[in-house]
């Protein structure tokens, strides 16, 4: 679960951490987004927790998506903006603007949040919630007619079933979730704005 909670004094070992690499999965043919459900549970942006080494998951950020959903799966190269800042002595302006860096483009991962989980299952042993740190990329499915429902054959070991989604209902489904979806709606705010910035002849209305 989702909370708020501050962490005290005693800080963080490195057990406390949970990396994890996430995902914003288009059908640009549809205009629909791919979330991930549980059999029990609602539903969520593709996430995957690392296990052992970041760096061999991050040479292919996407590859578990496919080998659950079976969808060809392509990054997204957008385009690289800077930050600007009114005061550029002072970066904690929260009045800044985003500006282009003309003629660069990038798949890498377009988006970092850091949470905390709180829970049974999810405290240290000092009774610590961990900090989830998720590294977001983004990716394009290539089959002009890709199934609505992956994978097509659910089995008894099949653990989350992905959906194709229409933008308002997935944006819908995270409100309704108050905190526990103020996080994938503002993760996937970002990708409609730098999908738009991108390629404006391909507008996500």
């Amino acid at each position: 679960m989702l909370s708020l909670c501050a962490l005290n004094s005693q800080g963080l070992s490195s057990a406390d951490i949970l990396f994890q690499v996430g995902a914003i999965v288009f059908h640009p043919e549809t205009k629909r987004f791919l979330l991930f459900i549980k059999r029990r549970g609602r539903y969520n942006l593709p996430a995957q927790p690392v296990e052992g080494n970041l760096d061999s998951l991050l040479m292919d950020p996407l590859g578990f998506v496919r080998r659950e959903t079976g969808h060809k799966i392509d990054l997204v190269r957008f385009r690289t903006y800077e930050r600007q800042y009114d005061d550029p002595f002072n970066e904690r302006d929260d009045l800044t603007g985003l500006w282009p860096v003309e003629t660069t483009a990038t798949i890498d991962a377009f988006k970092v949040t850091v949470d905390t989980l709180e829970g049974p299952k999810e405290l240290s042993q000092e009774g610590q919630p961990r900090q989830v740190i998720t590294i977001w990329f983004a990716g394009v499915i290539v089959d002009p007619d890709p199934p609505e429902v992956t994978p097509v054959k659910i089995t008894a070991s099949t653990v989350r079933v992905g959906h194709l989604l229409r933008k308002p209902f997935v944006f819908n489904e995270f409100l309704e979730h108050g905190y526990a979806g103020m996080q994938e709606y503002a993760v996937l705010e970002t990708f409609v704005r730098l999908w738009n910035l991108t390629f404006p002849d391909k507008k996500i209305r």
